[in-house]
């Protein structure tokens, strides 16, 4: 089965009538949240390239594309991840709680291993593996598990509002991302590889936005979810 692209997903979801088979409703909302997530990785992508060249960094070579799949790989799985068990299957807060908490430190090693992997490829240099991923492993799980689970008591509660998933995405990016940055930079102090403040600035643009970018993924799918939902 093909994927569909972006617009045949909406497309399939906006105009599926009630005769269409549940697969087919999960087939779309799944290759839906697949592009709207790259959509996300994408752009995030972006804002920290912007970001970093605010802060004095040179432009980006071909090693630009190793963080963009590095971007594009872990927007892709956390985001359906999470929104599989919010929106797609409906399931309860605790299993999209725990679907999250599995799918974070899972999309982070996908993601290391695409940025490696394009690194390779291009004849970039490959970064090592830092002694803190294991705690950066360790607290994306629990920022996504919470997020996941606060998400489906959304999502079941029938919010339809954008401000609220805003706002949760922005607390979960302020606390959590916060604390990742805090982390990162003392791990790097402590293995003598300090922080460029370009650097500094494109973690904390990365880890503030994508947790709110993901939760409008997930309010996206629940409204055209919503729109889509065969009569009875």
């Amino acid at each position: 089965m093909l994927v569909p692209s972006l617009p045949e997903a909406l497309h399939g979801l906006l105009t599926m009538n009630s005769s269409a088979s549940e697969p087919e409703h999960v087939v779309q909302r799944i290759a839906t949240v697949a592009w709207l997530a790259i959509g996300l990785g994408l752009a995030v992508q972006i804002l920290i390239v912007v970001t970093k060249l605010v802060f004095g960094s040179d432009l980006p070579g071909v090693g630009f594309l190793a963080s963009l799949a590095q971007g594009v790989t872990w927007s892709v799985v956390v985001c359906v991840g999470i929104a599989v068990g919010t929106v797609i299957m409906r399931a309860s807060v605790t299993i999209a709680g725990v679907l999250g908490f599995v799918c974070a430190p899972l999309a982070l090693g996908l993601a290391r291993g695409a940025q490696r992997g394009v690194n390779e490829l291009i004849g970039e240099p490959v970064g090592t593996v830092t002694a803190s991923l294991a705690l950066i492993a360790l607290l994306k799980a629990f920022q996504y598990g919470l997020l996941g689970f606060l998400l489906a008591r959304l999502v079941r509660r029938h919010v339809d509002r954008a401000r609220p998933y805003l706002i949760l995405g922005a607390i979960s990016g302020v606390v959590f991302g916060g604390i990742i940055v805090t982390a990162t930079a003392l791990s790097a102090t402590s293995s003598g590889a300090e922080l460029t403040m370009p650097d500094l600035a494109g973690l904390t643009v990365n880890e503030l936005l994508f947790p709110i970018g993901c939760a409008m993924v997930v309010f996206t799918a629940q409204s055209v979810a919503r729109f889509a939902r065969p009569a009875s």
